[in-house]
């Protein structure tokens, strides 16, 4: 990978990406940035049904379960998505 600006590689594919961010998913960017995108923007019922979707995906919103290891105890849980 060559460096095209500082900040910037550019990867094999062609793509660039900035170095020192952090890469967010999509889940993240409808958080932080969903309600302002869908108060600017004309988006249809399905899109917003979409979007609120993603949103509550594995964030507990659903619900979930606990689940205790037979072996070791440990506990985990499992949030629905």
């Amino acid at each position: 990978m060559q460096a095209d600006a500082p900040g910037v590689e550019v990867r094999p594919e062609g793509r660039e990406h900035r170095t020192g961010e952090e890469r967010r998913s999509v889940n993240e960017i409808f958080r932080v940035y969903g309600e302002a995108y869908a108060a600017s923007h004309r988006l249809t019922v399905e899109q917003r049904r979409v979007m609120r979707n993603l949103v509550d995906c594995r964030s507990g919103a659903l619900g979930g379960h606990i689940d205790q290891c037979d072996r070791c105890g440990a506990v985990h849980y499992f949030p629905h998505s």
